[in-house]
């Protein structure tokens, strides 16, 4: 059976949990993040879905913005971003937006865009509702609240980002067969129009 390896990055502020939120998803344990992950750290899984097997690479990189060049190539090379922000960190909901604006400048135009916001369990001061209005608003793929330490929302989260990196490219080639079928339809116009002028 052929393995099909998807590229994704993890993004967001150095104190949301990107790392403990990756040996979640991937150990299946909980990790605290004893240090600032350092340009990128790389996770791998696999993801049996729909009689395929599916080997995710994982790229977590660093929140800090002096890493943002280096963190360049990931972006370019991913078909799909992790967006991640604290529940119990406004400022870290806030600086999302700049983030995901700057993955899409520099990411693959049919990549697929999640929302994740970790930590539900600590005290709130980001709520469900705000984090689905920056969902919508921002037109994103998935969102989802998770929590690294207890495991809530994490248990299917990998094969729901599958789930939706195929979603995308099979939307976008059903665009791209529409737009050739445009193109194509067009063609043939202008070239009866031509034989018109031709003929007599």
């Amino acid at each position: 059976m052929k393995e099909k390896e998807l590229k994704v990055i993890v993004a967001g502020d150095a104190t949301v949990g990107k790392t403990s939120l990756m040996y979640r998803l991937t150990k299946n344990e909980f990790k605290t993040e004893e240090s600032v992950t350092v340009v990128s750290d790389t996770f791998r899984h696999n993801v049996f879905l729909n009689d395929n097997y599916f080997s995710l690479v994982i790229y977590d990189t660093s929140g800090q913005e002096r890493f943002r060049a280096l963190t360049q190539s990931f972006y370019r090379h991913c078909v799909c971003g992790i967006f991640v922000y604290s529940v119990n960190d406004r400022d870290s909901f806030d600086n999302l937006k700049d983030t995901i604006t700057y993955a899409r400048e520099v990411m693959p135009e049919k990549s697929t865009f999640i929302l994740v916001g970790n930590k539900t369990d600590l005290e709130r001061k980001v709520t469900y509702d705000e984090g689905l209005a920056l969902f919508k608003e921002l037109n994103l793929h998935l969102f989802l609240e998770t929590s690294a330490m207890t495991g809530d929302g994490t248990q299917t989260m990998l094969a729901q980002v599958v789930e939706q990196i195929l979603e995308s490219e099979v939307k976008s080639q059903m665009l791209q067969d529409q737009i050739y079928d445009i193109s194509n339809k067009i063609g043939k116009i202008k070239d009866g129009k031509e034989s018109e002028r031709k003929c007599c």
